[in-house]
């Protein structure tokens, strides 16, 4: 008996430690403008990635006031280092930078060319 608790002591550990070590790399974003006409906003605050690489993970919950969001990577200087990638509430996908990255932005627009402000709530692994 007393084997099985630490046994389920140490699982429970472990899995707690390895769950705290994956929401460090990724974070959610919520209400994000999408301002009027296409105009540019940029999530990650000059994110670093955890080791260079050029995949960003991608995820959007809602949209507000639109149908579809572009997304796109950029470097520190805010350059755009990838295609544009299209989501829908419920798309989840890797975006890839033409070049590997240690420090950059997610760009964000409303992919409707619109005078209404759209928003956009997510998730983003910049690892």
């Amino acid at each position: 008996m007393k084997r099985k608790s630490i046994k389920m002591i140490l699982g429970m550990t472990v899995f707690g430690v390895l769950a705290l070590g994956c929401t460090a790399f990724a974070a959610g974003y919520g209400g994000y403008a999408l301002p009027i006409y296409q105009g540019n906003n940029y999530w990650g605050e000059g994110h670093k990635a955890h080791g260079a690489n050029n995949c960003v993970y991608n995820q959007v919950d809602l949209l507000t006031n639109t149908n579809r969001a572009t997304f796109w990577i950029t470097d520190v200087n805010k350059s755009q280092i990838s295609g544009d990638y299209y989501f829908q509430v419920g798309d989840s996908k890797n975006m890839y930078s033409n070049r590997s990255i240690s420090s950059g932005y997610v760009g964000m627009e409303n992919s409707n060319n619109s005078s209404t402000e759209a928003y956009v709530d997510g998730w983003i692994n910049f690892n």
